[in-house]
C-alpha cells in the first residue's frame, strides 16, 4: 500500500515572537489535526512491471498522543496513527510536530531481498518536512559496518556495509480540492537512499527512491506517489513498485 515513506502528518504548535514595544502571537499550520478520531480516507494504486493495479482505499485515524524516546535518545511527543484496509490495521505511524517542523519516528531495517538477514538499526526521530523551509536538508545519515550473510554457490559468507541517506525538500505551496473543498497544500519530495558495499565486489549496490508527499491544512497527508523503478545488482534485477495514494475523504468519528 504505501511505502514507509508514504504518511507523515502534523500537530498545532504555538509561539511568541517578542519585541520591546509588543508580543504577537504567531501560529504555525496544523497539518493534520492531533483529536482523538480524525481520519483520512485514500483510494490507492500500486505501479508494478505488470501494469497498475488497484489497490482500493484504506484509512489512517489517530489513536493518541505520547512522549517517545527513539534509539538515539531524542524525545518527542508523537501522534499515533492507525491505517486500516478492510477493518484491519496494517501499519503505525508515529509524528510529532515541532514548529513548522514535521517528524517521523522510523524504524530503520536493512532488507534488502531474500539473501540478505535484515539488520534493524532502531528508531529514529527523523525531520520529513518543514513549511518554512527554503533549501533542502539531510534528514537522515546512518551506516551499518559488517553485515554477514550467506549466497547460494558462494562458499564463505559474504560482509557488507550498508549506508542510509534521506533528503528532503519542499517544493511549493498549492491547493487540492477534496470532495468539492479545496485545502491548502504543502508539496516535499523525499529522497531515500540504501548503498550496500560488499567485500569482493567492485560496484556496491545502490537504491534510490523519489517519493511525492503533500500535507493538508487541517487535513493530514493529502496524496502521495512513487514511480516504479529497476535496480541492477550483481545478483539480478531488483524491482521496485511504485504507488499513488490520494485522499478521497476526511472528518472526524464521533
Amino acid at each position: 500500500m504505501k511505502n514507509l515513506l508514504a504518511v507523515v502528518v502534523a500537530t498545532s504548535l504555538m509561539t511568541v515572537a517578542c519585541s520591546d514595544d509588543t508580543v504577537t502571537p504567531t501560529t504555525d499550520k496544523t497539518y493534520i489535526p492531533s483529536a482523538v478520531g480524525t481520519y483520512v480516507i485514500n483510494s490507492n494504486e500500486s505501479y508494478t512491471t505488470e501494469g497498475t493495479i488497484d489497490d482500493g482505499e484504506d484509512s489512517t485515524v489517530v489513536v493518541g498522543t505520547m512522549s517517545i524516546t527513539d534509539g538515539k535518545g531524542v524525545s518527542k511527543t508523537g501522534i499515533m496513527h492507525i491505517t486500516y484496509f478492510s477493518g484491519d490495521p496494517v501499519d503505525t505511524v508515529i509524528l510529532a510536530q515541532e514548529g513548522a517542523k514535521i517528524y517521523s519516528l522510523l524504524d530503520l531495517e536493512l532488507a534488502a531481498g531474500d539473501q540478505f538477514p535484515p539488520v534493524n538499526l532502531g528508531t529514529r526521530w527523523v525531520q520529513v518536512a518543514d513549511a518554512n523551509a527554503t533549501s533542502s536538508w539531510s534528514a537522515l545519515s546512518e551506516t551499518v559496518s559488517g553485515v554477514q550473510f550467506e549466497y547460494p554457490g558462494v562458499p564463505v559468507p559474504l560482509t557488507a556495509d550498508a549506508q542510509f541517506t534521506m533528503t528532503c525538500a519542499k517544493v511549493a505551496d498549492t491547493t487540492m480540492t477534496i470532495t468539492g473543498t479545496s485545502v491548502p497544500t504543502v508539496k516535499y519530495t523525499t529522497d531515500f537512499g540504501i548503498t550496500i558495499s560488499i567485500a569482493g565486489f567492485p560496484n556496491p549496490i545502490a537504491v534510490t527512491l523519489k517519493s511525492f508527499e503533500y500535507y493538508g491544512e487541517n487535513v493530514g497527508m493529502v496524496r502521495s506517489y512513487q514511480d516504479a523503478g529497476t535496480v541492477e545488482t550483481p545478483f539480478g534485477a531488483l524491482d521496485i513498485d511504485g504507488y499513488n495514494s490520494v485522499a478521497v475523504r476526511y472528518g472526524k468519528q464521533n
